[in-house]
């Protein structure tokens, strides 16, 4: 048993040092859809945070995990809605994009000082 939690803390590890990585390719993602406004990036978006989604809670960043589900139903609903992109819509990808960012560096904080 021991050795399960140290192979999983030790997966826990390696994935807050690739989290990062994963939030800023959602961040640029992000911010090219809100230039765009395009389904194709938007899709995109909404692709990356379900990847976030079950990557963090799988590694036990679970807040992360709820913020990138919602960014993911957002744009679930948008989609299933076949609205036009506009302003809203692009300040509430913001909003949950700030959310995840936030979210994720303070779980990857709290990680490396051992408490997760």
């Amino acid at each position: 048993m021991q050795a399960i939690r140290e192979a999983l803390a030790e997966l826990r590890a390696e994935y807050s040092v690739a989290l990062p990585g994963v939030v800023g390719e959602l961040v640029t993602a992000a911010k090219h859809a809100f230039v765009s406004l395009d389904d194709p990036d938007l899709r995109h978006v909404q692709t990356l945070a379900h990847r976030m989604h079950g990557a963090a809670g799988s590694y036990g960043f679970k807040a992360t995990s709820v913020s990138a589900a919602k960014l993911e139903e957002l744009l679930t609903a948008h989609q299933k809605q076949k609205k036009p992109s506009g302003e809203a819509l692009r300040d509430a990808v913001l909003a949950a994009v700030i959310e995840i960012q936030e979210t994720s560096d303070r779980e990857i904080a709290e990680a490396d000082l051992g408490g997760g």
